[in-house]
């Protein structure tokens, strides 16, 4: 058995946009919760996108990842995150 994982990029929360999804989040708790977490994922020399598909693939239960790229730069990020490992 396996997990799938959809949705990893949180709707572009971990892309270059992520300033401004955050500002959508209403409650005050949240928006503080999503702020460390994108912190968190703003280390090493690895982007935002690459970071969290490399969170993501470390799982070894992990079997399926959609990636849901909107487009060839996110889907570049994707390939370039599978081939950092983790």
């Amino acid at each position: 058995m396996g997990i799938v994982v959809a949705t990893v990029l949180a709707g572009g929360l971990y892309t270059d946009r992520h300033q401004q999804v955050l500002t959508e989040i209403s409650d005050s708790a949240e928006r503080q919760r999503v702020t460390q977490i994108l912190q968190k994922l703003q280390v090493d020399d690895y982007t935002l996108p690459q970071n969290a598909f490399r969170f993501v693939l470390a799982d070894k239960r992990v079997t399926t990842v959609s990636t849901g790229a909107a487009n060839i730069s996110q889907l570049t990020e994707v390939v370039k995150a599978s081939a950092l490992g983790h």
